[in-house]
């Protein structure tokens, strides 16, 4: 069994750092998020950017993919996101 989240999330290249002014290229950028998921009801956004998972930091987008699929359906993971400039944790039950 693999943990859901419920969000559609995508890689971070320099190009899309720069449009979206964020201070770096790496972590992954959260799209969209499901109504009603797990991500939704940790407070997670679109347009967020994971830069850790448990306190593991995501060097590259499939860090966040792997983290996510290692880890046991109903475990509390602590996210630490970029939102608007300001870092933020947010819990999550995957």
């Amino acid at each position: 069994p693999r943990s859901f989240l419920g969000v559609e999330s995508q890689p971070v290249d320099p190009a899309l750092a720069e449009a979206f002014d964020l201070p770096y290229a790496r972590g992954a950028l959260i799209a969209s998020v499901e109504p009603g998921g797990p991500a939704a009801a940790g407070g997670l956004e679109p347009g967020d950017l994971v830069l850790s998972w448990n306190g593991r930091p995501l060097a590259a987008f499939e860090d966040f993919k792997i983290y996510v699929q290692l880890t046991s359906p109903g475990t509390r993971v602590t996210l630490r996101v970029l939102r608007n400039g300001q870092t933020v944790d947010r819990t999550v039950l995957a």
